[in-house]
């Protein structure tokens, strides 16, 4: 009777044994490869990739379009779910996989149009930006159809098999980011939601605005605090960004080497895993380090063999909300100065994991896209008022990433702003150092040109005058500051006012 229960016993811890192996195989069938060869179909030449005792990547190729197909790959076999959600949730399909936990925040993507918006922006790109987003996609799907059988663990808990990565796909990331670093709608908001109980000197005290002037309780009180407070909440917490960045650059005449010394901490929420992936690239005419983004090829932060570059943002306001008032005898319009116009409708089917397509009716009005629509209750305002977002990481010609590839071949100073000049959201504070021995900062991105005092600060009307932009301040024209005489700059996400610069270069 004893052996019978020990030959149970022992076959039950085997068996145990066998269960946890066997998880342990599985678990690291995902994990990425690290010696001996690799076949990638779409490589001209041979390509090396090595890491070093941190896991950092060093990629060594003889063409930069190779290189790229190699980072990739690379960011496919390290980051791949990762890169999977960012995509998944620019589209607004996050609920495919998670059910309706994640439907609100769908909903609100999907109205916003982020994807649509970068398909008609990749048109504006340049064939050397596009072949570089092509080599790109090409290193993530080699690594997608060659492990169709042991992707990382999440795709078999979620069941789901990944997509070919698209150039598209990589034009996301920057939305997305664009969005998380740019929230100052929901100040608009809360300014309105604070505007019902205070004056416009106790709000100047806690949310200061520049046009102090402004009438914070024009238009806006007709709508209450609590709805006020309902539409700051309908941004979705994965993306609002809880972190700052502070940079600094000093001139060779301060450092021991004689050369210019740059620093950047771009710290963000915290996460797990990081945005940044940090990697080098050394090919003939192209050497770069420094950190990029899972999901994209160019480097974000970094130096190449002739400039160094980083980023802090600027808080800059390009956003604002605009109150729509519904015409009363057609609700299929809205009203403007010149009188009743149709909204723009648009359908998106919304597809959720175990419940049904949800069919989902976008407005739009000459302003932006309806977010008021997309509240969990969307009867919080009265039926004849609706809120428009205006956004700059809503333009159709966004041109941002052919502004960082050619940050990332820059061969000097002139090269580098030529670049930022095409650069527009988010708006950022670039500080930059070359091998010459000139540094300097200066804004960059698409800062709006407002027809009224009181719009920005606070949400205004719709129906009473067009609330669209002039235009944007042009690049030249944007802050900047060269070679100042205390050689040394520095910045933690202040704006570069007029102020600042003459403080920081005296005359």
């Amino acid at each position: 009777m004893i052996h019978w229960r020990q030959s149970v016993l022992i076959l039950i811890l085997l068996m145990i044994a066998l269960l946890a192996i066997a998880g342990w195989n599985w678990l690291r069938s995902g994990l990425p490869q690290i010696d001996g060869q690799i076949y990638l179909p779409n490589l001209k030449q041979p390509v090396q990739i090595q890491r070093d005792h941190y896991g950092i990547i060093f990629i060594k190729s003889k063409t930069q379009r190779d290189a790229y197909t190699a980072l990739g790959y690379a960011h496919a076999q390290d980051r791949l779910w990762q890169m999977e959600l960012m995509r998944r949730a620019g589209a607004g399909r996050l609920s495919e996989i998670f059910g309706t936990r994640t439907s609100q925040t769908d909903r609100f993507l999907r109205t916003l149009g982020l994807r649509k918006a970068a398909e008609k922006s990749i048109l504006q790109l340049s064939i050397e930006v596009l072949d570089a987003l092509s080599a790109y996609s090409d290193g993530v799907n080699a690594y997608i159809k060659a492990h169709k059988n042991d992707l990382p663990p999440e795709f078999t808990l979620f069941k789901i098999i990944p997509e070919p990565w698209k150039p598209l796909d990589s034009m996301i990331w920057q939305k997305l980011m664009a969005m998380s670093l740019s929230q100052n709608w929901r100040t608009e908001a809360l300014r309105a939601q604070l505007a019902t109980q205070l004056s416009s000197s106790d709000i100047q005290l806690f949310l200061p605005v520049k046009n102090q002037g402004a009438p914070l309780k024009s238009s806006i009180t007709t709508i209450k605090a609590r709805d006020w407070a309902s539409l700051r909440e309908i941004y979705p917490p994965s993306l609002m960004s809880y972190g700052a960045s502070n940079a600094w650059v000093i001139a060779g005449n301060r450092s021991a080497s004689g050369k210019p010394l740059l620093a950047n901490d771009p710290h963000l929420s915290l996460e797990l895993p990081i945005l940044w992936y940090l990697a080098r690239i050394d090919a003939p005419d192209y050497h770069i380090a420094g950190a990029t983004v899972p999901g994209v090829p160019f480097h974000i932060l970094g130096h190449n063999t002739n400039i160094a570059w980083g980023f802090t943002s600027s808080g800059t306001d390009v956003e604002d909300l605009i109150i729509e008032q519904t015409d009363p005898e057609n609700p299929n319009n809205y009203l403007t100065e010149n009188g009743s116009t149709p909204y723009l409708l648009h359908t998106e089917d919304l597809r959720i994991h175990n419940a049904p397509t949800e069919h989902l009716i976008i407005r739009e009005t000459r302003h932006g896209p309806i977010i008021s629509d997309v509240l969990p209750s969307l009867n919080f305002l009265d039926s004849s008022k609706t809120i428009a977002l205006r956004s700059t990481t809503l333009s159709e010609k966004d041109l941002t990433a052919e502004s960082l590839y050619r940050v990332n071949t820059a061969r000097n100073v002139t090269d580098l702003k030529d670049a930022l000049d095409l650069f527009m959201a988010p708006v950022q504070n670039v500080v930059f150092a070359d091998t010459l021995g000139n540094i300097g900062i200066r804004l960059a991105g698409l800062v709006p040109i407002r027809s009224t005092s009181e719009q920005g600060p606070i949400p205004t009307d719709g129906s009473t005058a067009d609330r669209r932009w002039k235009g944007f301040v042009p690049p030249k024209d944007l802050p900047q500051i060269n070679n100042p005489s205390q050689g040394f700059l520095s910045n933690a996400n202040e704006s570069l006012s007029s102020e600042l610069i003459s403080e920081f270069e005296p005359p």
